[in-house]
């Protein structure tokens, strides 16, 4: 069966011009599943990890078969339900025996846990992505037989292998549908109910001037800060307030040390924003907040959503780092279903409660180059930012979104690890990043080629020290630093070899799969069966996302590029 004529012209524009824009739109209660869609009992969700959920259309496998998929910024792989093991398919499935593209390296090799308590448990495969009018072949991905989630994941963080399987921005850029591995996302206006990712290019009509761009990836350890690869982690410069709309900013609390050591992960798929509690207990004095312990949840009374004046700006990195402007109102999460509190209604003075969207929610997690806290900026916060996700430079980028354009300004990235068109530079010699003469011309304390440092000094404050140390004849205190450098980077190069290993193994190595738990007995498709699915997954699409064209892939175009990457041509 051959393209359609719309749907070639589709992904030749989009190969052109190196960008591929994917609409989202919000599900509420589409995370976790129900009892009639799971073989797993769901774990209690903690409100730090409850996610908004932003779902995408897209397709699998040849011919291409239509399901939904929930984004997430914090995994790097990406994974379908398995049709066969569902009982349930209200965001779509996959069949796999009707596909003719579909390749399983090895069985019981796919494991995922998240922040909010989903897990799915499979198989590794290979198969054809289809997303904005654009074909991604030969993506390694899992394929689910247990979860208890209703959807599969479209991953795009940073792949946690330095030489390993490729993960879904590395194939775009394989196939030349990106210059670069990175993709901008922003909402489509301040109800957060829709919006775009952008991947390899900056729309300039969907923001205000300056973008500034800043490196990511920080972690304590255990009382300094370190770069990890593998996280959209920076710290906060400043918190500031003012009880009126046009007020003069002042300090949120007196201790400036204390705010700058704070690493928070910045995520729109959260629902809250989480703070430690020295920060979080004068933003709730701020709101008029009440910390119902019986629920362990900040509710404010839903009127603030209308009547309140108050605003927050919060300062990334440094002095020159980003600033968002955050309207207390904006915090009111009336009818998100985050985390349910049993005071909807206050019987004494009938005031209706709400959430609010700052949450001091610790996490038990303490790992090597990992957040050791899961403070992050969620939805409430991020609503009103444009944002760049750059995985080639370890950076991102924020500006003020600007709702309603008209018209799009696109502006591709150059080539692989260019930096972020039309960005200017944040300076923090704190952690070595940029140079004396910091003018906005693109140094960024990496090598031009992409390959970040791993959070080593950069030119000038390197110099600076061994001209010191030469003078003052501390030689000996710089080969103890030195030596420290080395011991951290030959860690961090040991969890990646980890993780290298981890993935290889389970990609080629079906015989040493990770455990997993009991699986269930699979029945063979039904025909019948497989027909109804496939009718449920093509009508019951996401509402706000306008439905795509399915088409195959061309057949001479499947064979030629499976020559191209060595991959063995699967049976029908």
């Amino acid at each position: 069966m051959k393209s359609s004529a719309p749907f070639l012209a589709a992904v030749l524009a989009a190969t052109a011009s190196a960008q591929v824009r994917l609409p989202f739109s919000r599900q509420r209660g589409a995370a976790t599943a129900d009892g009639s869609a799971q073989r797993r009992t769901p774990p209690a969700v903690e409100l730090y990890g409850a996610e908004f959920t932003y779902v995408i259309n897209a397709s699998v496998g040849t011919p291409p078969q239509n399901l939904s998929l929930a984004l997430t910024l914090s995994a790097d792989e990406s994974w379908v339900p398995d049709a066969n093991d569902w009982s349930s398919w209200d965001y779509g499935a996959f069949w796999p025996g009707n596909s003719s593209t579909f390749v399983r390296p090895g069985q019981n090799s796919f494991t995922v846990q998240y922040m909010d308590g989903r897990t799915a448990y499979g198989d590794r495969i290979r198969e054809t992505l289809w997303v904005g009018g654009a074909a991604v072949p030969n993506l390694t991905m899992g394929l689910a037989h247990e979860t208890n989630a209703r959807l599969g994941m479209l991953a795009l963080g940073f792949n946690r292998s330095s030489s390993g399987v490729p993960n879904f921005p590395d194939r775009m850029l394989a196939e030349g549908l990106v210059n670069s591995t990175a993709y901008s996302l922003w909402l489509d206006d301040s109800s957060a109910e829709s919006g775009n990712v952008l991947f390899g290019a900056v729309d300039r009509a969907a923001f205000e001037p300056p973008l500034v761009r800043f490196p990511v990836g920080m972690a304590t350890f255990p009382d300094a800060v370190y770069f990890s690869r593998q996280t959209f982690n920076v710290n906060l410069a400043s918190v500031n307030f003012s009880r009126t709309a046009g007020g003069a900013m002042q300090p949120l609390v007196q201790n400036q040390t204390a705010v700058e050591e704070v690493i928070v992960g910045i995520d729109p798929n959260f629902s809250v924003t989480n703070l430690p509690h020295f920060l979080a207990q004068p933003i709730w004095d701020l709101a008029g907040v009440t910390y119902d312990r019986e629920s362990r949840v900040a509710t404010i009374p839903c009127s603030a959503a209308s009547n309140s004046t108050a605003r927050l700006a919060l300062q990334l990195y440094g002095a020159d780092g980003p600033v968002i402007d955050v309207p207390v109102s904006d915090l009111v999460l009336d009818g998100d279903g985050v985390v349910p509190t049993p005071r909807d209604w206050d019987t004494e003075t009938e005031t209706r409660w709400c959430t609010f969207g700052v949450q001091n929610t610790s996490s038990v997690r303490s790992l090597l180059f990992e957040e050791r806290r899961a403070w992050g900026l969620g939805a409430p916060v991020l609503k009103g930012m444009y944002a760049v996700f750059d995985l080639a430079n370890r950076e991102m980028a924020l500006a003020r979104a600007k709702f309603g354009a008209d018209r799009d300004d696109v502006v591709p990235f150059p080539s692989y690890g260019a930096d972020i068109p039309e960005s200017t530079k944040a300076c923090n010699k704190k952690y070595d990043y940029c140079s004396d003469d910091s003018d906005g011309s693109g140094s960024t304390g990496r090598y031009r080629s992409g390959t970040p440092y791993d959070g080593g000094l950069s030119g000038s404050p390197l110099v600076g020290v061994v001209v010191g140390c030469i003078f003052g004849g501390s030689v000996v205190t710089l080969g103890i630093v030195l030596g420290i450098l080395a011991l951290v980077r030959r860690r961090q190069q040991s969890a990646d070899t980890a993780v290298d290993e981890e993935k290889t193994q389970a990609v080629t190595d079906a015989e040493q799969p990770p455990p997993l738990p009991p699986r269930p007995p699979q029945a063979p498709a039904d025909p019948e069966k497989a027909a109804a699915a496939q009718a449920v997954a093509e009508t019951e699409q996401p509402p706000p996302i306008p439905p795509q064209p399915p088409a195959p892939a061309d057949p001479e175009k499947t064979a030629a590029a499976q020559v191209s990457q060595g991959q063995v041509t699967p049976s029908s």
